[in-house]
């Protein structure tokens, strides 16, 4: 997968005690919603009735949840009327994707939602305070149809199992492979049969079951009521002996059945145990545990959970032949199973299920330590805000201090957690184990405002964004002070030559010290919460807007990719780089030339 300017993956410490020349944060205003979209929607130029029209910001990290209504993200819908038209009004300025849905058309590939770079689908379009937006059609081509029958060994139909369609960009390449979540009819009916349609073209396997895909850059899980490893069409059980079928432009493709081999039915066993205090003993009631099979080529993983009864006494049933890890998850406890108020940890058992029932493991857990405090907005009068509602606090190990075999660790080993803000701010992370942590500022939704922490203070006192926690210390009174970006950055491209038909144009920016940093070879985080960087889509007018920045100097780049259907095509790259200075206030405009056909001078 090709390097992206802003994704990097490294860790680093907080930066505190921020430059104090940056401006108090002010509440933001409202936008005015007096902007408008309109356009047309066809089918080989006729006009496309009822199509279900989406406009979506164009920065949300899962643009296919968004449209189906399965994220909280902005979006505003409406419908083609009888010519193919739609309007969407009464919008705030800013940067926006318009998608159109229809059960059996798709969207052409040049505008189809790419999940393998997370671009959004549609037409890409930056509207201005006041712009009336008009001719942002979309043209849709005809989707393509599977259908078949899933029948058990005995040719009994098999109901209501799921049917999974993966995406085969380069059968050389399996991590190209792509599930598919926009393609409507997964299940079979009561005869056993299914149809998959509005599928765009493409070549693609069919499977049922549950298991893993594995491949170089991305694991697709599947899950399903068969409780078998996956089969693929037409009853192979592993994806390289998979029959690919290949689908065109409204193609209807009959007879892709199943019958499923007959399974002997594996000897399952119970396992049981019980959860002490390591310390003295005691029986720990209502916890939650995870258990998890070890995965293998051919065996799907099996994650399951339960809860401690009151003599702290455990039972998992029904479980195959394998190898087990076991551990308390303090991510699945609630307020109605936690047996103190700052939890546990503790070293995952790991175990074999044989023939025969394994009884009497003992899982020893160490009582937790806690860290609890407030965050507050620099310029605010009071701690709490709206605004920061979907924020949390996570502590982390401090990264430079692991050993490799630590870094390699689950994370469920090591001090990670994570806790939400209340409706004033405060927080409270449970569940720590002795040592040194950092903080971090994280954004719990899929998209996140930009704060950066400015300072900490315990009981008034500053403290650096490294903690030393003691072993069931309950470290209280924190005052985490975040500071958010007000400056605004529009940009118009002046593009030198034309790009090849399908490509998309990106623009990164990034802060002047994280290039020193960069360069210097320091280990840097940034994330897309920060408002030291941004990133956007630049439109087919030209124009891009990126929002929430921190005032100072940033360097710009440009790029360009590839349409999904043609990943093998290269990136493209101005290997010039831009400066721009960006205010606290208003907005800071910049007309830049964009040549991807020239080379950093050397």
């Amino acid at each position: 997968m090709p390097k992206l300017f802003l994704r990097l993956a490294c860790l680093s410490l907080l930066l505190l005690n921020a430059n104090p020349s940056f401006a108090q944060t002010p509440t933001p205003a409202p936008q005015p919603l007096n902007c408008s979209i309109s356009g047309r929607v066809t089918v080989a130029g006729k006009p496309l009735v009822n199509a279900r029209v989406t406009l979506l910001e164009a920065n949300a990290t899962r643009p296919d949840l968004v449209a189906n209504g399965q994220a909280g993200d902005f979006s505003v819908k409406t419908v083609t009327d009888a010519d193919g038209r739609y309007q969407l009004r009464d919008l705030p300025q800013g940067k926006y994707a318009v998608r159109a849905l229809s059960s059996a058309y798709v969207l052409g590939a040049a505008e189809r939602y790419d999940p393998w770079s997370q671009q959004a689908g549609g037409r890409l379009v930056t509207l201005e305070a006041g712009e009336q937006r008009t001719e942002v059609d979309l043209e849709f081509v005809r989707g393509g149809v599977i259908t078949g029958r899933l029948t058990d060994a005995r040719g009994k139909p098999v109901i209501e199992e799921g049917i999974h369609l993966i995406e085969m960009r380069d059968p050389q390449r399996p991590d190209y492979a792509q599930g598919s979540s926009t393609i409507i009819g997964d299940q079979t009916d009561d005869r056993g049969v299914y149809r998959l349609f509005g599928i765009p073209a493409g070549r693609y396997a069919v499977a049922v079951g549950m298991g893993v895909v594995k491949s170089e850059h991305n694991n697709l899980e599947f899950r399903g009521r068969l409780t078998r490893a996956l089969v693929f069409y037409p009853g192979v059980p592993s994806l390289d002996k998979a029959k690919i079928i290949a689908v065109n432009e409204g193609d209807e493709l009959t007879g892709i059945d199943f019958k499923l081999a007959d399974e002997a039915q594996a000897e399952t066993v119970a396992v049981t145990g019980h959860v002490i205090e390591a310390e003295n003993g005691k029986p720990v009631p209502k916890v939650s545990l995870l258990l998890e099979s070890k995965e293998s080529a051919d065996t799907p993983r099996d994650s399951r959970i339960a809860q401690t009864d009151a003599e702290g006494e455990f039972r998992f049933t029904e479980l195959k032949a394998g190898g087990y890890t076991l551990g308390y998850s303090q991510a699945y406890q609630t307020s109605k199973a936690t047996a103190v108020a700052d939890g546990f940890y503790g070293e995952s058992l790991s175990f074999t299920v044989g023939a025969e029932a394994v009884n009497g493991l003992e899982l020893r857990l160490q009582r937790a330590a806690s860290v609890s405090g407030v965050v507050v907005v620099e310029g605010q009068a009071t701690s709490g805000d709206e605004q920061l509602m979907p924020y949390g606090i996570s502590v982390m190990p401090v990264y430079e201090e692991l050993s490799e075999e630590e870094r390699n660790k689950n994370r469920r080993e090591l001090n990670y957690a994570q806790a939400t803000l209340g409706a004033t701010g405060q927080f409270k992370l449970t569940g720590l184990r002795p040592g040194r942590v950092q903080l971090q500022l994280v954004s719990v939704t899929d998209r996140p405002g930009r704060f950066m922490m400015r300072r900490i203070e315990r009981n008034g006192a500053p403290v650096s964004g490294i903690l030393e926690i003691g072993a069931a210390q309950q470290l209280t009174g924190l005052r985490i002070s975040v500071v958010r970006g007000t400056g605004r950055l529009r940009g118009q491209v002046e593009l030198v030559g034309a790009l090849p038909a399908g490509y998309r144009m990106q623009v990164d920016v990034l802060a002047e010290e994280f290039k020193r940093r960069l360069n210097s070879g320091e280990e840097t985080m940034i994330s897309g919460g920060d408002p030291r960087q941004g990133s956007a889509s630049v439109d087919e007018a030209g124009r891009f807007l990126i929002e929430e920045l921190l005032p100072g100097t940033y360097e710009l780049r440009f790029m360009a990719w590839p349409p999904p259907s043609q990943r093998d095509l290269p990136m493209l790259n101005d290997e010039m780089t831009q400066q721009v200075s960006v205010n606290a206030e208003g907005t800071t405009t910049v007309t830049v030339k964009v040549d991807f056909t020239r080379k950093r001078p050397q």
